[in-house]
């Protein structure tokens, strides 16, 4: 309570619209607008592709979901477009990974509109067609709308990615799949 008004002051005072998040809410110019939507949905997307959950995985998109990977390496899409591509793009998930963790070092950034969130986090799988482990830090800007995603712009490090598939001349052969 005492921070809500301490934060509408300094707002008034600065003009500056005040953002902080409780355990439960984000307030926003002292309005309290939930980001656990969001935050819930994102979770779930992750901890998806860590049980290998398909069913699971496809539930969090919506119809016309986008997956942005400006940092893809050649050869790979840098966009997939709706609900059922995506789903294809991560076809052959289960096949190629064994143990996977994502979100024990996931960590998220709350945005003025609920539907929105930041995510870091940090990936380790094992990548059962090469026999290496692929670890990564990643980037990840989602818009959720009705507990679905509608956009994940993924940010990460090509050359780990490349590594760990074992990407070579050759193309995507840990992968299951020639890049388009």
């Amino acid at each position: 309570m005492t921070r809500t008004i301490c934060s509408i002051l300094l707002a008034a005072l600065f003009l500056v619209p005040p953002t902080f998040t409780t355990a439960q809410n984000t307030c926003v110019n002292g309005m309290e607008v939930s980001a656990m939507t969001a935050q819930d949905t994102v979770r779930a997307f992750l901890v998806a592709l860590e049980e290998k959950d398909m069913t699971a995985f496809a539930e969090v998109w919506a119809d016309d979901g986008v997956q942005d990977m400006p940092f893809s390496p050649e050869g790979f899409p840098k966009r997939v477009e709706g609900k059922e591509n995506i789903i294809a793009h991560y076809a052959a998930w289960p096949e190629i990974s064994g143990d996977a963790a994502f979100t024990d070092h996931l960590v998220f950034y709350p945005m003025a509109d609920a539907e929105w969130v930041f995510a870091e986090y940090r990936g380790r799988v094992e990548i059962l067609t090469t026999g290496r482990v692929y670890e990564q830090r990643y980037g990840g800007l989602f818009h959720v709308r009705d507990g679905k995603i509608v956009l994940f712009r993924e940010y990460y490090d090509p050359a780990a990615f490349a590594y760990a598939f074992d990407l070579g001349p050759e193309g995507a052969n840990a992968l299951g799949a020639r890049p388009d």
